[in-house]
């Protein structure tokens, strides 16, 4: 993220931005770690992309997908990857619980922790179907508490074992 973070601060001095569009999740944080910061520091707004993890976030995955070869998700996205299913699961299982606790599904779980965040103004969450974009809206109108936020970072911190 840091060659991000370095562009970002480029474009900056360019002239105006209103919003940046980086891919952000449970399973994908990588932005925490500056960019994050450099937009709420310049008010520039994060449109996040991939809030539910191509899919893994919604629960529908109960072990580790295998996908042709020429799927995105089978090179684009290393949580697909067999190494790190044991803490992508850990983090789908979580999600999982609250959601099950909340009596809502796990993808508006994902999405609202997503809109949880500082900084981010929007999520862009992916859809097949009709049906699957009006589920989705769900999780816009889902308020996490500070505990369940916090059960989320804790479990979705370190997957790929270096931290966010």
């Amino acid at each position: 993220m840091q060659l991000f973070s370095q562009s970002a601060e480029e474009a900056i001095s360019y002239g105006e931005l209103v919003s940046f569009q980086p891919n952000y999740s449970l399973l994908e944080r990588g932005i925490e770690s500056d960019l994050m910061k450099i937009c709420i520091d310049n008010n520039i707004g994060i449109i996040s992309y991939g809030s539910l993890g191509a899919g893994m976030l919604s629960g529908k995955y109960k072990e580790l997908p295998q996908f042709k070869r020429n799927d995105a998700r089978s090179f684009f996205y290393k949580f697909f990857k067999k190494q790190y299913w044991p803490g992508v699961k850990a983090v789908v299982d979580k999600v999982i619980e609250i959601a099950e606790r909340r009596g809502v599904k796990p993808g508006h779980v994902a999405i609202a922790w997503n809109l949880s965040k500082p900084g981010i103004t929007a999520a862009i969450v992916g859809a097949r179907t009709a049906g699957q974009v009006l589920d989705n809206l769900g999780g816009s109108g889902l308020i996490l508490t500070a505990e369940e936020i916090s059960e989320l970072d804790r479990v979705s911190e370190n997957i790929y074992g270096s931290g966010i």
